[in-house]
C-alpha cells in the first residue's frame, strides 16, 4: 500500500488535515499565500492545477470573497478530500489541464503552487501553453515553488521560474522571493 493511504488510515480524516498543514508549514505558509493572493486580486474564478486535498483552496476562497468559484484539479484520486469551506462554490475533480482546456473554461485566476518542477521542461513549457489557454482576458497566472535544491524533481524552484519568465506572453507584474518560496504573478495585458 502506498504511504498516503496507510498515514490517511491511521490518522483519520481530521488528524491528517493536522499533520499536512504542520508538514507543508516547514515550506510555506498557506495562509500567508492566500493573504498575497486576495491583495492581488480582485478575482472571481479560479483553478488550481495539481490542489491534492484542497488546503490551498480552502484559505483562497475564504479570502477572495463570497463570489468566487473555484475549480481544483488533479491527476491523483479523491482531491479536495480535506477542503473545508462552501463546497457550493468549489468543484473538484480528477483532471488535467489538457481537459479542462478542451472543455473551453476560462479562469480569472490560475494557480499553479508546487507543482511545475515535477514535469520536464518540455512537459511544463506546454502546461504552460494550456494555462495561458485557460487564462480569461485580463486574468492572472501564479507560480508558487520551493527554492531548495533537490537531486528528485526534473526542475529546481528557480529554473521553473526562469522559464516561465522566458516563456510566457504573459506579463510578470508581481515577484515575491523568500529564503524558501518564489512566487511570480503574470497577468494577461494588453
Amino acid at each position: 500500500m502506498p504511504i498516503g493511504p496507510a498515514v490517511r488510515g491511521v490518522l483519520g480524516p481530521r488528524l491528517e488535515l493536522l499533520a499536512a498543514d504542520a508538514y507543508r508549514r516547514l515550506f510555506v505558509d498557506l495562509d500567508s499565500l492566500a493573504e498575497s493572493v486576495a491583495e492581488m486580486g480582485p478575482y472571481s474564478s479560479l483553478i488550481e492545477v495539481g490542489c491534492g486535498e484542497g488546503s490551498l483552496l480552502t484559505r483562497l476562497v475564504a479570502r477572495l470573497g463570497r463570489d468566487v468559484t473555484a475549480l481544483g484539479i488533479d491527476i491523483a484520486a479523491d482531491p479536495g478530500r480535506s477542503f473545508v469551506g462552501d463546497r457550493a462554490r468549489v468543484t473538484f475533480c480528477q483532471a488535467t489541464v489538457a481537459e479542462i482546456a478542451g472543455a473551453g473554461n476560462r479562469f480569472d485566476l490560475v494557480v499553479v503552487s508546487e507543482v511545475l518542477y515535477y514535469w520536464p521542461k518540455d512537459v511544463m513549457l506546454a502546461a504552460l501553453r494550456r494555462f495561458e489557454e485557460i487564462l480569461a482576458p485580463g486574468g492572472a497566472l501564479l507560480a508558487v515553488h520551493w527554492r531548495k535544491e533537490t537531486k528528485t524533481y526534473p526542475l529546481q524552484g528557480d529554473e521553473v521560474h526562469e522559464l516561465l519568465l522566458r516563456y510566457t506572453r504573459l506579463a510578470n507584474t508581481a515577484t515575491i522571493t523568500e529564503s524558501e518560496y518564489r512566487l511570480d504573478l503574470f497577468e494577461d495585458k494588453p
